[in-house]
């Protein structure tokens, strides 16, 4: 029987711990999330501006951005 090494034991329980996140995360209603707004404007050709908004959830640490 070999043991496990330290480094993939580790990181083992970050690939386990990440799909935990990943299911609260998909989970939460994101009451409390909140949103910055974001653009890039002024190119030369106004069909290449664009804007989003990031969002962020305090509750599950989720972040996403949306184009607007």
């Amino acid at each position: 029987m070999t043991r496990e090494l330290k480094s993939d034991r580790i990181l083992r329980e970050i690939a386990e711990l990440n799909v935990e996140l990943y299911k609260h995360q998909k989970r939460c209603k994101h009451k409390n999330a909140t949103y910055t707004s974001h653009g890039d404007t002024g190119n030369w050709d106004r069909g290449d501006d664009c804007y989003w908004q990031t969002w962020k959830c305090p509750t599950c640490k989720k972040t996403w951005m949306v184009d607007v």
